[in-house]
């Protein structure tokens, strides 16, 4: 935007006694010169032609081109166009991240730079993460920061029960991926979160949906509808664009109906657990769901869109201290607070677990991850 400028009171008068110091030398001249006729020249009567100067012409020229004397207008400068570069589902391996990018702090308000420093990437986002958020009692901040992806991990206590937060901004979709056991839909291996977060060089990872052991809603991997479960659930899919779009568990596809949503939608792959507890930033979880032991007490895990590229990955563990737990409705309540548009359930219990560069963030249930068959991940696309 451009700055308005108010013209200096001084800066037109010493225009206008510039402009008029020629103007009374030229008038003068002129009434001089009007008076020959009248006088004679060597006793002739002779009228006495000359071409006298446009005065008042001048004058309003001199005046419009006072602007060239003012200083230059300084326009504020735009945020700086992000340099994307798209990364390739069918590579299973993402770029590995940069050592140097990772980091801790003690306390919240030792980041007090990272908002800013992560400002291009951004793009006019605020994160969510910040001085307003009360973090848990000796626990660290932990985070990575480079060009294209920036992570920051805290906890904070809600009543009895530990949240795990990650938060993250990404410069392109394809940052947000998918990884299955040993790399193909349908293995029957199975790993743990940090053994696969690890293997594809994951920034930032979360247990994903545990496909191979539970058989609902419409499962599809690689653009491609692998399955449509006659179980109900809400689905979760991942566009190419990396924003969460939602079926709901009344919703029924067959396979080519689901195959045409997949295909103009460009969904590369989808989380079939749920429930969905957020869309379109209201609270919408259901009173009564097939999976996940909704009514009753258990760790619980939620991938959240803030704004475009923009997530939270969120776990709701019991910590030796704060053995507390949470039914879906006081986690979708905690959910919502965040002020995300969507949210999903991942699965929960034993399973919910997130990683960052391959070490556990948050507290899983008996101290153990569960080994399961697959996992999301975001991932940097600058690193080696």
């Amino acid at each position: 935007m451009t700055e308005q400028y108010t013209r200096p009171r001084w800066r037109k008068r010493s225009k206008v006694s510039r402009a008029l110091g020629p103007v009374s030398c030229v008038l003068t001249l002129a009434l001089l010169l009007g008076l020959l006729p009248l006088l004679g020249a060597g006793g002739q009567n002779t009228a006495v032609k000359i071409a006298v100067p446009d005065i008042p012409g001048q004058f309003d020229a001199l005046l419009e081109d006072q602007d060239s004397f003012l200083p230059q207008a300084r326009e504020v400068q735009p945020i700086q166009e992000l340099k994307v570069r798209k990364l390739n589902d069918s590579d299973l391996v993402a770029p590995k991240p940069l050592e140097s990018s990772f980091g801790q702090a003690d306390t919240i308000g030792e980041m007090a730079w990272f908002q800013e420093k992560a400002a291009t990437l951004l793009q006019g986002q605020k994160l969510y993460f910040g001085p307003e958020r009360q973090q848990l009692e000796g626990s660290k901040i932990k985070y990575y920061l480079d060009d294209s992806i920036a992570v920051v991990t805290w906890k904070e206590l809600v009543g009895v029960t530990v949240l795990t937060f990650a938060e993250v901004k990404i410069a392109d979709g394809s940052q947000l991926r998918r990884f299955l056991a040993d790399g193909r839909f349908g293995a029957e291996t199975q790993y743990k979160t940090t053994e696969m977060a690890q293997t594809v060089n994951a920034v930032l990872a979360s247990s994903g949906d545990f496909y191979k052991f539970h058989y609902n809603g419409v499962v599809v991997y690689e653009g491609q509808v692998r399955k449509v479960y006659s179980n109900k659930a809400d689905t979760c899919y991942i566009n190419d664009q990396g924003d969460l779009l939602f079926t709901y568990q009344n919703q029924t596809m067959t396979e080519e109906e689901a195959q045409k949503y997949v295909d103009e939608n460009n969904i590369r792959f989808s989380l079939v657990f749920g429930p969905i507890l957020v869309d379109d930033g209201q609270r919408c979880e259901p009173a009564t769901y097939d999976l996940g032991e909704v009514n009753s007490f258990s760790p619980r895990a939620a991938l959240c869109q803030m704004d475009k590229l923009h997530y939270l990955v969120v776990t709701a563990n019991p910590e030796e201290e704060h053995p507390g737990k949470l039914d879906i409705h006081q986690f979708a309540q905690r959910i919502a607070e965040t002020g995300c548009r969507k949210a999903y359930t991942l699965d929960g219990g034993q399973t919910a677990a997130i990683a960052l560069n391959g070490e556990l963030v948050n507290y899983v249930l008996y101290g153990q991850q569960r080994p399961i068959s697959d996992i999301i991940y975001f991932a940097t696309s600058v690193g080696g």
